[in-house]
């Protein structure tokens, strides 16, 4: 035991202790904040150079207690303590946390990111050799060699998520650290890998650093007999309490002498965990649990805990304590490292440079053709102005948007490693200004220069050198903005959402919507600070100043006699100076970049446990409501005998050089599985077992090679089959703004529309009680993260699959994230529907497992195990045993089995002895590989068996229902879009509040109209292109599984916006109407209002093409933006017909907002008249002489009503139709052809094996 220490220096090793640990959480409700209680008096202790595991069922509070040791969440009450003294910054630098979630940067590789972290986190006297020396040790030790030079990647494309994991705990264990605590180190490893990575773990507490001890805490789920007895300490909670605390040896005796005697050939972990849940007696299970806890709580402090000085009292706080500083990079070498990863990470993102670059060249050469040398003439003033300002106006949006779209991706990741100690925010936030400059300057740059020589606003290099400074200036505001939009919401859609209430009513006050002399006196403070505003004067001062005689020869109007009037009119100061403009812009500049770096200060630092609890982390998760089992009704269902012979599957993978090469990711597969039989297919990771469970679905991704078969009942797999089948995924996609509840019987009308309600609600209800998901049956699934856990997300998505009971089921990784209990209960569930309990039919099921029991692999009637694509055994489990035992191969008796196989044929994880064994085991076992029997034919399959499934109408219905319901519930489409109408609406109102009928008014009037146009179209637009490619994956899922057609899904989606599109902007135009007086008469308020509505379903339509066209939401987003804002400067607002190039025309002629833009002033100036004053001129005597200035005295109005229509509301709906069901078409025909076993070069979706996780990836 390491003795406490009052020094001012922390001692090399450290103690934790907790004592009497208490933690409430508080809990959102509609009446106000509910309390729960998380932990409640727990206690313990971990001391260097053991391993200490926190175990329990899932809910008990494992990871709440680990985040409390860890001080990540302040306990409500109770001690902790290290080396029996408060948690200072010297041990701060000395501590690392491996996360649960992977986290990683996708521009890094593994390596690179290794080296990284080990730069900025390993003590200053470790040389760049002995950093890179660890690192290939810790690579080589987690089996990370053929990754290491690959990109990490999205969910999209790169390493695997094993891989990912890997790579995570490599992160931590790189700085050997005094304390290290792990929050399930071993999910979604094989039992091998585990071991391995655990044994290390053990290793680093045992060994440490310079030969000094290390605190290894960690948190396990389900652990198998090899990883259990690794650890010297077990901390076993069961709903928040200890149950148990001490060595792991003594567990066994310990329940023994409570009254609790463990069987025979049993894992003490399972035996436990058994005790504390039983869902087939979940009454029973409660009150051992209780019993239990309450057994512990008497006798603690135990002689354990005494003998090695617990409870430890608290020394007093030691003022004269230092900061280790040798332990942490100084803040310069911290932001040179951070700043040469993000110029990294920025060029190596190709997708998002290109994007930039081109929609700037794009959008400068179009804008510049259109404005081409513009002539100085009276009638063009507007226009010119108009072009200033726009010039601005997209280089801050530009900026703005990108840089909110980036952030919030990125930086839960950068707050995890700053939270590690790796660096400070400081350097956080100016990295990323940095790295951000050169890229921002080289935009404003291409930009000004386009803009300014084609458009020909003055003829020296003077004012152009002017022009681009105020253009950048304004865009390195423009990245405050965005980066304080990036930084304050937790997704790029609320980020975007942030940005746009920033800017739009900046925007206003620019000085083009509205004349400067005409703002309200409540909103001059708002007109002060704009950037607009600012960047407006700065341009114009740049433009018009000492710019000489305007000729008014010729002209019907004389607006501006010289440069100095034109600003005068303008209402800027003609005297101002070049200087001062400038100057003004860094107020805002200072201000937004101090807001954002103020709000990444806060959010990265450590949270309180506060908001809604995990449900899953308040009570036992099994603990259900008291109901009365219910029995699934049977369905008649054919019998299946699925076979499979010589099944192979090649890849296109590319190496770092780009260079692509063929790889067998399957070779020679054979193998049979019999209605009634449960098939388990087993291997290390990256061993293919998902890509031969998705081959024998014939949904993979994946083309079969030439001689591969799959035969149903003897003949070749055919379409009827899908009607009899289902695929557990190893990801679940579900609808977030759904309960639990609701989502089932959505799934039960979609797959069986055909039965009456009551027998799906029956159906629904039964799998909710039979999967222990009564307790949040009415809870919103929500975000990975959010809503219900992940162990709850799991059952769920095992729940859908079961609903119409498949004769065929293959389930991917079916016991991921539950513990050993639940997972033994979902497997029994299995074996039981294999069976056919309760039914007629007997079922086919295979299912791929990482890490089984004992009693869970001795459920399973036949094995594969597959290692590199290749079957090395096939069998019943118990036959296993005695072919690995002929083989020479023997099982230690204290090992499970299916460890024990997995261990054999582990040719990339452990020592290189332990590899080179592996793979002369893998050798022998192919060479010895028993013969495959040949299984008996089921009762003739008959593909007429009578399909439950409901008509087009009855899914189409199903669907819109559902559409309302999400899109109601939905924060970005609705709640957030509704909100931002009303904000706008009433800032518009209050800001043009009465329009008078002055001569200067006319501008205003027009700079309403094109407000709300512009607004209301973005608004409709711009939500989908955040929310609807990422319901693209759920639907394309279901609609290939035949639940419904993809046009249904469309449609439904068409019908259930409408409602929203119509709602909002009819709200929002009313107001404004009522609160400026832009209309005179009802008709105009009628025209007025449903322009509004228009304007916002053709918004809507343009989100879904876009959203079509890109696939995902970042480039739906930038197709958006560049598809709409051509169409948006020809709408008659900035330029009239005739002040367009002729070779531009067309696309006023087609565009939306020419056709809207003109109804409005026709439905608006026709009931309005002007009033000339008593001395001065009078241009404008009615509003038939603004329509006549502005070109819009003759409108063509069955042509506008033609193309707002025909080709808005009809024609891009239908081809935003279109091009959704050709990109579901696409990926459906790469599955028919992975069927069809045509040999074709394919690309790998990163659910695949990890041998393939490396290819070029596609999204759906």
């Amino acid at each position: 035991m390491t003795s406490p220490s009052n020094k001012s220096e922390m001692p090399g090793t450290v103690r934790v202790d907790w004592n009497d640990v208490d933690l409430v959480a508080k809990m959102k409700k509609k009446g106000g904040i509910e309390e729960k209680q998380i932990l409640t008096k727990v206690s313990g202790f971990a001391v260097p150079g053991e391993l200490l595991a926190i175990m329990g069922p899932s809910g008990a509070g494992k990871t709440s207690l680990l985040n409390v040791l860890a001080v990540r969440t302040a306990p409500t009450s109770g001690e902790l303590s290290f080396n029996a003294s408060q948690y200072s910054k010297s041990l701060q630098g000395r501590v690392a946390y491996v996360h649960q979630q992977e986290m990683l940067l996708e521009a890094y590789t593994p390596r690179e990111h290794l080296l990284f972290q080990s730069t900025l986190r390993m003590p200053r006297d470790v040389t760049k050799a002995q950093r890179e020396q660890r690192v290939d040790a810790c690579i080589k030790m987690l089996g990370l060699e053929k990754c290491q030079h690959s990109l990490i990647g999205d969910v999209y494309h790169g390493i695997s998520k094993n891989e990912k994991r890997r790579v995570t705990f490599a992160t931590e264990i790189l700085t050997q650290p005094a304390v290290l605590y792990c929050d399930e180190p071993t999910t979604g490893l094989d039992s091998v890998m585990a071991e391995v990575i655990v044994k290390y773990m053990k290793a680093i507490a045992e060994e440490g650093q310079k030969g000094q001890k290390v605190t290894v805490i960690a948190s396990i789920h389900q652990p198998s007999s090899q990883v259990f007895r690794l650890f010297d300490r077990l901390h076993f909670l069961v709903d928040g309490r200890t149950a148990y605390f001490g060595a792991v040896s003594k567990l066994e005796s310990y329940f023994e002498s409570i009254g609790y005697t463990m069987p025979d050939h049993t894992m003490p972990a399972d035996f436990v965990m058994r005790l504390c849940i039983d869902p087939r007696d979940p009454e029973g299970a409660a009150s051992r649990r209780v019993a239990i806890s309450d057994a512990w709580d008497k006798q603690w402090p135990n002689e354990d805990a005494r003998a090695n000085g617990a409870p430890i009292g608290m020394l007093p706080k030691d003022k004269s304590e230092v900061f280790d500083s040798d332990r942490q990079t100084n803040w310069c070498m911290q932001l040179v490292h951070l700043t040469k990863r993000e110029v990294i990470m920025k060029v190596r993102s190709k997708a998002d440079l290109r994007s930039a670059l081109l929609r700037t060249l794009v959008l400068g050469v179009l804008f510049g053709l259109t404005f081409l040398q513009l002539e100085k003439r009276q009638s063009a003033l507007f226009t010119i102005n108009g072009c200033l300002f726009f010039t601005m106006m997209m280089g801050v949006m530009n900026i703005c948007m990108s840089a909110a779209m980036g952030i919030p991706t990125r930086l839960p990741t950068l707050i995890r490693e700053h939270r590690n100690g790796a660096y400070g925010v400081p350097a956080m936030y100016l990295s990323k200004a940095l790295a951000d400059a050169p890229f921002d300057f080289l935009i404003a740059l291409l930009w000004s220069s386009l803009m300014y020589w084609m458009v020909g606003f003055r003829d020296d290099f003077g004012h152009y050198l002017y022009f681009f400074v105020v253009v950048y200036a304004l865009t390195i505001v423009a990245t405050g903005v965005g980066y304080l939009g990036g930084y304050t919401a937790p997704v790029a859609a609320i980020g975007m959402l942030v940005v746009l209430l920033n800017i739009m009513p900046q925007m206003l006050f620019g000085g083009l919507f509205m004349n400067l002399n005409s703002v309200p006196p409540g909103f001059i403070w708002l007109k002060t600070i704009s950037i607009f505003r600012l960047g407006f004067e700065a341009l114009m001062i740049n433009q018009w100043q000492d710019y000489g005689v305007l000729d008014c020869s010729n002209e019907p109007v004389c607006v501006a006699a010289d440069g100095e009037a034109v600003l005068s009119r303008n209402g800027i100061d003609p005297a101002a100076s070049y200087a001062g403009a400038i100057l003004w812009l860094l107020i805002p500049l200072c201000v937004y970049h101090s807001l954002a770096f103020l709000i990444l200060w806060r959010r990265a630092q450590p949270r309180q446990f506060e908001g809604a609890a995990p449900e899953d982390d308040t009570k036992g998760e099994l603990r259900r409501e008291s109901e009365e089992q219910q029995k699934l009704s049977s369905i008649e269902r054919p019998e299946i005998l699925l076979q499979w012979f010589n099944l192979s599957v090649e890849a296109s993978r590319a190496d770092v050089n780009g260079t692509s090469k063929q790889v067998k990711i399957l070779e020679g597969n054979a193998g049979n599985v019999a209605p009634g039989e449960l098939l388990a297919i087993m291997g290390p990771s990256g061993s293919g077992k998902s890509t031969l469970l998705k081959s024998l679905a014939g949904i993979a991704e994946l083309p079969l090679c030439q001689g591969s078969d799959v035969m149903i009942n003897g003949k070749t797999f055919s379409e009827e089959v899908r009607e009899h089948s289902a695929f557990l995924f190893q990801d679940e996609q579900l609808f977030g703004n759904l309960t639990v509840r609701e989502h089932l019987l959505f799934q039960c009308r979609f797959r069986m529309g055909r039965l009456p309600k009551s027998e799906c609600v029956q159906r629904s209800d039964a799998l909710i009680t039979e999967l222990g998901l009564a307790k949040c049956k009415n809870t919103l699934i929500g975000a990975i993260g959010a809503g219900i856990s992940g162990g709850e997300r799991r059952r769920l998505a095992f729940a859908t699959e079961l609903l119409t009971e498949p004769t065929l089921l293959f389930a991917d990784e079916a016991t991921s994230g539950l513990d050993s209990a639940m997972a033994l209960n979902v497997m029994k569930l299995l074996h039981g529907f294999a069976r056919g309990e309760g039914t007629a039919t007997q079922k086919t099921v295979l299912a791929t497992i990482h890490q089984p029991s004992e009693e869970v692999f001795n459920l399973f009637d036949k094995v594969l195990i597959l290692v590199e694509g290749r079957t090395v055994y096939f069998g019943s489990p118990g036959g296993a045993l005695q072919h690995y035992s002929s083989l020479s191969l023997q099982c230690p008796r204290d090992e499970s089995p299916p460890d024990f196989f997995m261990r054999c044929v582990a040719t990339d994880a452990g020592e290189d002895a332990d590899r080179q064994q592996a793979k002369q085991n893998v050798e022998t076992l192919l060479k010895a590989l028993p013969p495959l029997a040949t299984p008996d034919m089921p009762k003739k399959f008959d593909p007429k068996v009578e399909s439950l499934k409901g008509s087009g109408v009855v899914a189409l219905l199903t669907l819109v229902r559902r559409e309302f319901l999400i899109r109601r519930r939905s924060k970005i489409l609705f709640k957030a879009a509704i909100a931002r109408t009303l904000f706008m609406a009433i800032l518009l109102g209050l800001l043009y509040w009465q329009l008078p009928n002055d001569q200067d008014s006319w501008q205003s009037v027009l700079g309403v109209l094109n407000m709300i146009m512009i607004n209301t179209f973005m608004t409709s637009g711009f939500g989908l292109t955040q929310e609807l490619p990422h319901s693209f994956r759920p639907a394309f899922r279901e609609a290939r599984a035949g639940m419904y057609s993809i046009s249904a899904w469309f449609w439904s989606k068409t019908l259930g916006d409408l409602p929203v599109d119509v709602i909002g902007p009819l709200i929002g135009s009313s107001l404004i109407f009522a609160m400026t007086g832009v209309g005179k008469t009802a008709e105009s308020y009628f025209l007025f209002v449903m322009w509004a509505c228009v304007t916002s379903v053709i918004g809507n339509t343009w989100g879904y093409l876009a959203s079509a066209a890109g696939g995902r939401a970042e480039y739906a987003f930038a197709i958006f933006l560049l598809s709409v804002f051509p169409f948006m400067i020809f709408n008659g607002y900035m330029m009239t017909t005739e002040e367009i190039p002729i070779y531009f025309r067309w696309i006023e002629y087609v565009g939306p907002f020419k056709p809207i833009f003109a109804e409005l002033n026709v439905a608006i100036w026709t009931t309005r008249t002007l009033d000339c004053p008593a001395q001065g001129p009078c241009p404008f005597r009615s509003g038939e002489d603004v329509l006549r200035l502005r070109g819009m005295d003759e409108v063509d109005h069955v042509y506008n009503y033609s193309i707002i229509i025909g080709l808005y509301l009809l024609g891009c709906r239908l081809l935003g139709w279109g091009i959704i069901v050709l990109r579901w078409r696409l990926g459906a025909s790469n599955v028919a052809v992975a069927a069809g076993k045509k040999s074709a070069r394919a690309k790998v979706h990163s659910d695949d094996s990890d041998e393939v996780a490396h290819s070029n990836v596609e999204s759906p």
